[in-house]
């Protein structure tokens, strides 16, 4: 099976093609890696039958945004896919081998913008508008171009760190979709669902309720037709600030609420009926979605998924908060002290960095006993003397974990020491007290030169 790709997008494409030839270029993640096995089955098709694509996303901090080309990070297809089987009432009968299936879409803010680690739990948080129009254009014709029509929902949040950028994507909206193709619509997620209250993601369901209903979903049925009997014709793009957790719970209910629509069309629930009274079928669900939560969050923060108790019992509990506060410590570890290093083995695997191999190895890149590791050792000493507060501030672009294979624009830019040494101002401190303990050895033994003279003498 074609995981790059949706159900319908799979019917749409020639069955007898090799399967990376199928694939959904945008989601093919080991299309690089797979470079010369593809070149190789040009001249050796059955070479094809062992190119498998795969798919997984990238480090948050470090890919953000749109880029000149109108391609988003944190962009990713989540499809719920129901086949009817035999067991069941009649109803189920007389639907059985059916295949439905509900896509929806998740990505970066589509401007100009990142978030630089800082040592704070918060980021810096950078936009650019003037230089976003044409990311932001050719982002909107992707959109059309492979979904027809598409409602943005953005569920930043209106207030404090998140406001300038909720501005921004509601402005750039404004002046640049040009179409009724693409809808936006912003729902500050954590005003409306505050105190837990994450059933009020109705309010954002009902604003846009007759655009979901007219995108309609995929369902097919071999035992009617050898074609599929129905398409999906828009699509919902959900986004946050990292499109993770809150982006989780609005597409787990979009989700929901699209198979109860469902059934009911096809008589297997009441008109008025909902899951509430099938415990298996609402478990399954809860724990699909608060699995699919996991998993993405996994790819992108290094740690499972916040929120998942809602995900999976339906209501905010206590050991979830406790869960979500873990969860936010383990990312904000891992986010500012060791994402670099992943970030760097991301950009191998994908191609961004290409290793020469007629050249040497640069042993700047080199992170193990390198002068970069002996710094951030000696920084760590100096913190308990001068405070790990002042320490950060001037010095993270060295305390923190940067990506060093591709070069990185927002990283700050280290002051030049000495010649053969670039790294942060704290380097003086070390060269001094170096200088200071060479100064104290020569004096208590000879130099090299004075030893050469007296063995001449002598």
């Amino acid at each position: 099976m074609d995981v790059t790709s949706s159900i319908q997008r799979q019917f749409q494409t020639d069955p007898e093609l090799p399967l990376h030839k199928k694939a959904n270029m945008e989601f093919f993640y080991n299309y690089h890696l797979s470079k010369s096995l593809i070149n190789s089955a040009e001249h050796q098709p059955e070479i094809s039958l062992i190119i498998l694509p795969i798919i997984n996303g990238c480090t948050r901090y470090f890919s953000r945004g749109v880029d000149d080309d109108g391609n988003v990070s944190n962009y990713a297809e989540t499809e719920q896919i129901v086949e009817i089987g035999k067991t069941g009432n009649d109803v189920f009968k007389s639907s059985y081998g059916k295949i439905i299936s509900y896509l929806q879409l998740r990505g970066s803010i589509p401007i100009k913008w990142t978030q630089i680690i800082n040592g704070k739990y918060k980021p810096s948080l950078e936009y650019n508008l003037k230089n976003s129009d044409g990311g932001f254009i050719k982002h909107m014709d992707k959109l059309v171009n492979d979904y027809q029509r598409c409602v943005m929902v953005n569920l930043v949040d209106k207030v404090k760190y998140e406001k300038g950028i909720g501005e921004a994507f509601t402005q750039i909206s404004g002046n640049s979709i040009g179409s009724r193709a693409v809808e936006y619509y912003h729902f500050d997620f954590h005003k409306e669902c505050s105190k837990m209250r994450f059933n009020r993601v109705s309010l954002l369901i009902d604003k846009i309720k007759n655009l979901i209903d007219s995108y309609q979903s995929f369902e097919y049925n071999p035992n009617i037709s050898p074609k599929p009997t129905k398409l999906q014709s828009g699509i919902i793009r959900t986004n946050c600030m990292d499109c993770l957790d809150r982006t989780n719970v609005v597409q787990s209910i979009l989700a929901s609420d699209w198979l109860v629509k469902e059934f009911r069309e096809m008589n297997i629930l009441g008109a008025d009926e909902t899951f509430k009274n099938y415990d298996r079928v609402t478990n399954s669900l809860r724990n699909m979605w608060a699995d699919n939560a996991d998993y993405v969050s996994l790819a992108y923060s290094g740690t499972g998924a916040l929120k998942t108790d809602f995900t999976r019992t339906g209501k905010r509990t206590k050991l979830g908060l406790l869960s979500d506060g873990y969860n936010s410590l383990e990312r904000y570890y891992k986010n500012n002290f060791s994402d670099g290093t992943r970030q760097d083995s991301i950009d191998l695997f994908l191609g961004y960095y290409k290793v020469d191999l007629n050249s040497s190895i640069n042993h700047q890149h080199l992170r193990l006993f390198s002068i970069n590791t002996i710094v951030r050792i000696v920084a760590l000493l100096f913190a308990s003397v001068y405070g790990m507060k002042i320490l950060i501030e001037k010095h993270a672009s060295d305390l923190l974990s940067w990506p060093v294979l591709v070069e990185y624009e927002y990283r700050p830019i280290p002051i030049v020491v000495n010649s053969s040494l670039e790294v942060p101002f704290l380097t003086k401190y070390v060269d001094m007290g170096i200088s200071k303990v060479k100064g104290s050895l020569l004096k208590s033994k000879p130099g090299a030169s004075e030893e050469k003279s007296r063995e001449k003498t002598e």
